[in-house]
């Protein structure tokens, strides 16, 4: 929307696209003050109209949420940049306004932030280890569940691969299937490996592994990790094991 007004705030040229925002037709603004036409954005944006007219300058790019006149519920998100125009003697005479109405940027940046925090709730307070895994190995992102799996501060995982922490026999088999899963051959893969803890134990885990792609291009970017510890199980059935023996 695009309108100017003159020193006393009155609008002096309205373009289609501002009246269709303001919720009023163009004739209802021309001539008529902005505290007749709008008054309740009058406290709002009339500090940054004053500046232009005092300073000569722009303001640009301003962030102001305001309710449509007759209409008190529909409350708009819009970026409003304020011109000096027809200087004379280094005063504007009039002030144009630009308004972009961002409603629709700010609810779509709203739903992806509370879905971002639904992610992280869940990436965080799962109970089994998530990871997300360059394609190099790298660690990127790890839950709680994981570190107290490894037995790693987050801060230290995080400057590691999983080469570095897998059983050393177990290290061939997992890049095995990383390689086929890059190659496009497979989706994604299971296994059980062990891995070592910080403490030097050696722990047994399933691992689900799948491959994360760019939409348009399909290029790999990153592995989805989901570890499960299963040393007890592992050392359950090694004791059925023995006793089958027996």
């Amino acid at each position: 929307g695009i309108a100017f007004l003159d020193r006393e705030l009155r609008y002096v040229r309205v373009n289609e696209a501002m009246a269709t925002f303001n919720n009023l037709p163009i004739d209802a603004h021309l001539e008529q003050r902005m505290d007749e036409v709008l008054p309740h954005l009058v406290p709002l944006v009339s500090p940054f109209i004053q500046q232009v007219l005092d300073t000569g300058q722009p303001v640009l790019n301003r962030e102001i949420n305001a309710a449509l006149p007759n209409r008190p519920d529909d409350v708009r998100h819009c970026l409003v940049s304020w011109y000096p125009a027809m200087l004379e003697g280094n005063k504007p005479q009039y002030v144009g306004v630009l308004v972009v109405d961002i409603t629709e940027r700010k609810r779509i940046e709203d739903d992806l932030r509370a879905s971002e925090d639904r992610f992280r709730s869940t990436f965080e307070q799962a109970a089994v280890g998530i990871s997300h895994v360059a394609l190099d190995g790298r660690w990127l992102r790890v839950n709680n569940r994981l570190c107290e799996i490894t037995g790693y501060p987050r801060e230290e995982l995080l400057q590691k691969t999983f080469q570095d922490i897998t059983y050393p026999a177990d290290v061939e088999p997992d890049l095995d299937y990383v390689a086929r899963t890059i190659a496009g051959e497979i989706d994604g893969y299971r296994l059980e490996k062990r891995y070592l803890r910080k403490n030097g134990a050696l722990i047994w885990a399933h691992l689900t592994v799948s491959l994360v792609r760019n939409a348009e291009t399909h290029e790999p970017q990153y592995f989805i990790s989901v570890v499960e510890d299963i040393t007890l199980r592992k050392a359950t059935e090694t004791q059925l094991l023995l006793l089958a023996d027996v």
